[in-house]
């Protein structure tokens, strides 16, 4: 029978607590994996777009009778980098994005060699705990990094733009070079740059305390000590299953949610 919201349904039931912090918990994570993969799909979109745009240029550049160069058009060549740093910040957060799905298969064998349901529950929740903390350095690392990626594919474009203005009408007066400068300085302050850094010093400070030593950063394929109990005295954890770009879907995660859920009200 399902939980009740108001908790009507948990009177005289010592393990609801359990399996509400279970749902719960479960749902959060999902919302941590449609976001990650959220930012997966626009890092994609903006690294074919820059790739794309910078195939353009170059096509343009290449039927030109050589009049028209990097060194005679500064802004040119100043978007082309931009464009360049931008398209590979977005590669990085396309594939340098490992996030906990859940339960591994090692943690399903534990898990079968359990007697108490109470025990397992227990081991549940401590694990989800660290895999939500895990998952959120995860989504503030992917999320600066868009951001950084969009701003400097911004700036690409605006010295593309000044580039065809200067080919078109001859020097550019400094005013207007401060202008696109303070306005590129502007986006990033409204995108919130300097708060995401913070916001992923401090998840990242979290995962640490948590796991004694957070080597995810370095070594994001090998599961750290966020994941397992391996210090003396450490409370039981499991280890959770970690995935990358692409191993986890949003449709297949909320399939696998509601199957879970099912089960677990029975």
């Amino acid at each position: 029978m399902p939980d009740e919201p108001d908790g009507s349904a948990s009177d005289g039931d010592p393990d609801a607590a359990l399996r509400v912090a279970t749902t719960e918990a479960r749902r959060t994570l999902d919302q941590q994996l449609d976001t990650l993969e959220d930012i997966d799909r626009k890092a994609m979109r903006l690294l074919r777009f820059s790739v794309g745009l910078l195939g353009v240029v170059v096509s343009v550049l290449s039927l030109t009778d050589g009049t028209v160069g990097l060194r005679s058009m500064p802004y040119l060549g100043g978007g082309l980098a931009f464009l360049v740093v931008g398209a590979v910040a977005a590669g990085v957060t396309y594939t340098a994005s490992p996030r906990v799905a859940g339960a591994s298969p090692a943690d399903l064998e534990r898990a079968a060699e359990t007697d108490s349901e109470r025990a397992f529950r227990r081991t549940l929740v401590r694990s989800y705990a660290d895999w939500i903390r895990f998952n959120a350095a995860a989504n503030a690392r992917a999320a600066l990094l868009i951001t950084v990626a969009i701003l400097f594919v911004v700036a690409g474009a605006v010295g593309l733009a000044l580039g065809s203005i200067q080919a078109l009408t001859g020097p550019l007066p400094p005013v207007v070079v401060a202008v696109a400068g303070a306005g590129l300085l502007l986006a990033a302050y409204l995108a919130g740059v300097h708060r995401q850094f913070f916001r992923l010093r401090e998840a990242e400070r979290r995962d640490a305390r948590r796991g004694g030593s957070s080597d995810s950063s370095g070594t994001p394929d090998v599961p750290d000590a966020t994941f397992t109990a391996a210090d003396a005295g450490a409370e039981a954890r499991f280890e959770g299953q970690l995935c990358h770009t692409g191993d986890v879907g949003t449709d297949r995660g909320r399939t696998l949610t509601a199957g879970s859920e099912n089960g677990s009200d029975r």
